[in-house]
């Protein structure tokens, strides 16, 4: 999807690298078993997080055949967790392409984005199907970033909450309430983090082609400030959850992994 919530890869041991890589492969191979080949390129950095963080000790490693590697066996993480970041990443997906749609030149629309999106249409049913709460949100607040992005919204934090809110909707899949709560606000400050990283990334390119960027119109908004403080949120919110099997892993993306990225 976007790719900015990743590891800082020098920091980390080797098996904790190899634990991430066994869960971002463990993504992609729920992806397809649930919903087919194609499904695979639905697999993100972002929800490989996600499944880290609502990871439990009812989870396993299994050794499963990669395409991306030929004959090799990857080791794959499975269970709860990575069946849901699965679903979630097809609902996230199947809109992304609706909405980008109007966005990109005919020869794409024509030939990739249209396309894929008929094909997903009803993998996209069956998990919006499972997950109707959040399925519904995740439409209706892109719609709502859709519009305020037509009339030119000035307001970089205002978009960045927007976006924010889709994320958040998947706090609600943690155990109890006091850790729905933790992660609703930990979710809320990555989807901050991940809407300004990608506007600042993509600043120079709209630009020159004249696409809508909050940070063209937000003159007074300080991007670095924001997002150090932003950062500081959602690594307050990790020491309020529970140590897990990821503990190490998750402290590596958050104290080093986003820091990385936002001065990149």
């Amino acid at each position: 999807m976007y790719g900015y919530i990743r590891p800082f890869k020098p920091e980390l041991k080797i098996r904790e690298w190899e634990t991430y890589q066994a869960a971002y492969c463990g993504l992609c191979a729920e992806l397809k078993r649930r919903y087919g080949f194609a499904a695979r390129f639905a697999v993100n950095y972002d929800f490989t997080f996600f499944i880290m963080l609502l990871a439990k000790g009812e989870s396993e490693f299994k050794r499963m055949r990669c395409p991306g590697n030929g004959r090799k066996k990857a080791h794959c993480f499975a269970g709860k967790a990575t069946e849901i970041a699965a679903d979630l990443s097809i609902i996230m997906g199947w809109n992304r392409l609706r909405d980008s749609i109007e966005d990109d030149g005919f020869p794409r629309k024509l030939f990739i984005t249209r396309p894929a999106k008929v094909l997903m249409k009803r993998q996209y049913r069956h998990a919006a199907n499972v997950h109707k709460k959040f399925a519904n949100n995740v439409s209706e607040l892109l719609d709502e970033l859709r519009d305020l992005e037509h009339n030119r919204e000035s307001s970089a934090v205002k978009m960045a909450q927007v976006f924010a809110n889709v994320l958040s909707a998947a706090g609600e899949y943690g155990d109890s309430n006091e850790e729905r709560r933790v992660l609703t606000h930990l979710l809320d400050a990555i989807g901050r983090l991940i809407y300004i990283l990608d506007a600042a990334d993509d600043l120079e390119a709209d630009r020159k082609k004249c696409r809508y960027n909050p940070l063209i119109y937000d003159s007074q908004f300080d991007a670095k400030s924001y997002l150090e403080k932003t950062a500081a949120e959602a690594a307050a919110d990790f020491e309020l959850l529970p140590p897990g099997e990821f503990s190490g892993i998750l402290g590596n993306i958050l104290y080093l992994g986003i820091p990385s990225a936002i001065n990149k």
